[in-house]
């Protein structure tokens, strides 16, 4: 678990585990031994993510309250005695022993007691986070240069496929470019006939017309003209 899954409602008591957001609300689930699932339908004003909670210092960034709570884990033995109870004087004297640089004017024993508290439950019921992270970072290790291997033979067989692929994309070409070569030669000799045969065409309608402007005057035909039926045959 991480830290920023561990919220505090104001107003109510003890930590919550998010578990997920949903329409009417978040699922959480109680950090304590009953571990009761609810649904909240609350404003962000009121929850408090602990990991997005800072401490003040004197140094110009604040300590991240993770942080914090591992310093206070380092030195439990030293913050046992403190409560609620306690003086304002001994919280802070406590405080400033494990954090030097702590700032006495911006964090208040109030908020002092509240980080023990919240400390106190998360390392009850949440004590993963304060695990050590060495373990982790070799197993990181191991599976980045697992990557860093597959990455390597993955290279590899993208250049066997580069390869092999122009091979074929040059075996492919060749093949396109001889069915142009059959393509073009069939069109030519399809051109050629058609040619043919619009000039055997044109030479027939060309013999056609030189004989018709041949035929003499006998082979006209003339028109017949009608007598005149008024005409006397007597007179000659």
């Amino acid at each position: 678990m991480e830290l920023n899954k561990i919220i505090s409602i104001k107003g109510e008591k003890g930590l919550f585990k998010i578990i997920k957001p949903l329409r009417q609300g978040i699922l959480l689930e109680t950090l304590d031994k009953n571990k009761k699932r609810i649904v909240k339908n609350i404003t962000l004003s009121k929850i408090v993510n602990l990991g997005n909670v800072a401490i003040y210092t004197k140094a110009t960034t604040p300590t991240e309250l993770e942080d914090v709570l591992k310093i206070i884990n380092s030195n439990k033995n030293i913050f046992k005695e403190i409560n609620s109870k306690s003086s304002l004087k001994n919280i802070k004297d406590t405080m400033a022993k494990v954090m030097p640089n702590y700032d006495d004017a911006k964090l208040l024993p109030s908020q002092i007691i509240k980080i023990l508290y919240w400390y106190k439950i998360i390392i009850e019921y949440a004590p993963e986070i304060f695990a050590d992270k060495a373990g982790a970072n070799k197993t990181t290790s191991k599976v980045s240069d697992v990557v860093k291997k597959t990455d390597s033979s993955g290279e590899e067989i993208k250049e066997t496929f580069a390869s092999e692929g122009s091979k074929l994309v040059s075996k492919v070409s060749d093949t396109v470019v001889k069915d142009k070569k059959i393509n073009s030669n069939k069109e030519e000799a399809l051109l050629k006939k058609k040619n043919k045969k619009l000039l055997i065409k044109d030479k027939k309608s060309e013999d056609h017309a030189s004989i018709d402007t041949k035929a003499t005057p006998k082979n006209r035909v003339k028109n017949p003209v009608r007598k005149n039926s008024s005409h006397n045959p007597d007179e000659k």
